[in-house]
């Protein structure tokens, strides 16, 4: 029974710290929004378009999202676990 206490302690807990990174990453500074927003002029080869304002943005953005997403389903599944344990 404490087990499954924990379980669903550490599932919402999980979800909650999950929602957060990915809620973090969509909300932009003034300062922020106005860099990001400048037009770049886009460079020759592909790693040079990488390293350009927006597309870092973009990939430190997805990279903070799929580490939310993995919190967050973690979350669930440990809610479940928890959740189980007490009914089965």
């Amino acid at each position: 029974m404490i087990c499954a206490n924990i379980l669903i302690i550490s599932g919402l807990i999980l979800g909650f710290l999950g929602s957060l990174i990915i809620a973090k990453e969509l909300i932009l500074t003034k300062r922020e929004a106005a860099n990001l927003g400048v037009p770049h002029l886009a460079a020759n080869t592909e790693e040079e378009n990488e390293n350009l304002p927006l597309a870092q943005f973009f990939i430190k953005q997805s990279n903070s999202a799929i580490i939310g997403i993995i919190l967050i389903c973690s979350g669930f599944f440990f809610q479940l676990i928890g959740a189980l344990i007490i009914y089965i």
